[in-house]
């Protein structure tokens, strides 16, 4: 069972799951999926409507500080000791990287607007659940994240990459991303080539939590066979660390 969650006050989750509900093949009579209103917004829920589920999508608005729009997806915890955006301390919930990898890919196949950016975002917020989940999401201003069409982009791909058997096809690493930026370029091109579906991506600003990695390898419906490390986002030190947590899970790494 595959669930929709979504906070009907969010208007990205209200207009996305207006849409989703007009695909019969998604929603209808198929008891394969079902959406699911949440009371709050997703990453404060406490999951007690999701149990049971194979996998858990959320679909959410993201606010960009920048006002930058976007389709973003990602799955859900906290590296660090905070936990001001849901979820608990130093927790990761489940993550499943071949779902999510079909999610980017789906996206971008399915995004119509030049302008916005389709990527992964870092792991970096909750809720905390016992079940597989990722968040699927349109960022920006407001009139972005009010945009129908918007929804659309975004219900659409969330119908690709569940019935099209050519959603994401091929046979990328399973990996954990380690570096880089909030929003990682260099994952979501080797994911968009195929090449690698992440896991877990730890930013550069989260890196003093090497103690979570083996946490991330042990979380993943699919154990990882690599972590790719954006090598120059890292200081000496840092490199050093991350390496040695790596080895001592028996995870091998690559540079990029």
């Amino acid at each position: 069972m595959i669930r929709f969650a979504y906070y009907d006050g969010d208007p990205v989750g209200h207009n996305t799951a207006e849409r989703l509900r007009t695909y019969d093949d998604v929603i209808g009579d198929n008891h394969d999926y079902q959406m699911v209103q949440l009371g709050e917004a997703p990453i404060y829920t406490d999951g007690g409507k999701l149990g049971g589920s194979d996998l858990v999508v959320f679909i959410s608005k993201h606010s960009s500080a920048r006002g930058v729009s976007s389709f973003t997806v990602h799955s859900c915890g906290n590296w660090g000791t905070s936990a001001n955006l849901g979820g608990l301390p130093k927790s990761l919930c489940r993550s499943d990287p071949i779902a999510m990898w079909k999610m980017l890919v789906s996206l971008k196949k399915e995004n119509t607007y030049d302008d916005v950016a389709v990527t992964y975002e870092a792991t970096h917020h909750g809720p905390s659940i016992d079940v597989p989940c990722m968040f699927v999401e349109v960022g920006g201003n407001e009139a972005a994240l009010n945009n129908k069409g918007y929804a659309n982009v975004l219900a659409r791909a969330i119908r690709r990459s569940i019935t099209d058997v050519d959603a994401g096809t091929g046979k990328p690493k399973i990996a954990i991303g380690i570096g880089g930026m909030h929003y990682p370029e260099k994952f979501t091109r080797l994911a968009l080539e195929g090449k690698m579906a992440f896991s877990y991506i730890m930013s550069r600003y989260s890196i003093g939590n090497v103690d979570m990695i083996e946490r991330a390898a042990n979380m993943s419906t699919v154990r990882p066979e690599v972590a790719v490390i954006e090598w120059k986002s890292l200081k000496a030190g840092e490199r050093e660390a991350m390496l040695g947590a790596l080895d001592s899970i028996g995870l091998q790494y690559e540079r990029i």
